[in-house]
């Protein structure tokens, strides 16, 4: 399944990183919820996380967004995982559907290190 993306051409790999984008880790109301992986290619093992959620006010933005500061967490080692979350059509709905998506993203630790979470 192909999604939008703001962030146009993120390379797939280089020296320092691998991505897979658009992983559906969930659906809420028949929207499937995603994310990209950012993985330290010189990382042996599990690598230290971090979980990204782009901006956007609940109504616009997705993972793609978390693109230059994900690249620069590879080269010091640190994954990224940048999720994305129901949006609202507009900013007087409500944003908890936007937030209880987001939680559905919860990783255990153990699984951040690659993006399936095997081994």
């Amino acid at each position: 399944m192909s999604f939008p993306r703001q962030v146009p051409g993120i390379p797939r790999q280089s020296d320092t990183h691998e991505l897979v984008e658009d992983v559906v880790y969930a659906s809420a109301d028949g929207v499937p919820l995603r994310y990209d992986h950012y993985r330290p290619r010189r990382v042996t093992g599990p690598a230290p996380a971090v979980v990204f959620v782009h901006g956007g006010a609940w109504v616009h933005g997705d993972p793609s967004q978390a693109a230059g500061n994900a690249l620069h967490f590879a080269r010091h080692g640190i994954a990224t995982i940048s999720i994305s979350y129901r949006l609202t059509a507009s900013r007087r709905r409500s944003t908890t559907s936007g937030a209880r998506s987001a939680t559905c993203a919860r990783t255990p630790a153990s699984s951040a290190s690659t993006p399936t979470g095997s081994r």
